[in-house]
């Protein structure tokens, strides 16, 4: 929870400009390959710290599958989908892709998902 938190604090300044005419989403770029239980973790953070409390975000998984543990990917899937039903306005997007993982490439995909001159922070599923 520290990390969102001081993110939402420190970026509350930049968001809340007194002429700003529109609201500005922090979209989360993370990479992912396996490491469901670890996954699941950062999910329950993210949903108490930016969901729950209506915080302008947007999460795009780039989801990669893994060999090392098969059901990850599927699992993983299931629980962005989950999480996405909970919350109706939530905006979670899955990417996903087929090729061998490689952060780089992740972070691109991530990026290529993204409008325009939007604010992106690149974030690792151990980040919490």
């Amino acid at each position: 929870h520290q990390l969102f938190s001081k993110l939402s604090e420190n970026l509350q300044p930049i968001l809340n400009l007194p002429n700003a005419t529109r609201k500005t989403y922090v979209n989360f770029v993370l990479p992912l390959s396996g490491r469901f239980d670890t996954f699941r973790r950062f999910l329950r953070t993210y949903e108490d710290v930016c969901l729950k409390e209506k915080e302008y975000s947007r999460l795009y998984v780039v989801l990669y599958r893994n060999d090392d543990s098969p059901a990850d990917f599927e699992k993983t899937a299931r629980l962005l989908e989950d999480v996405s039903r909970k919350y109706d306005d939530s905006e979670i997007r899955v990417i996903r892709s087929n090729e061998t993982f490689a952060r780089g490439k992740a972070l691109q995909l991530g990026v290529n998902a993204l409008p325009d001159e939007e604010l992106l922070l690149f974030i690792d599923v151990d980040m919490v």
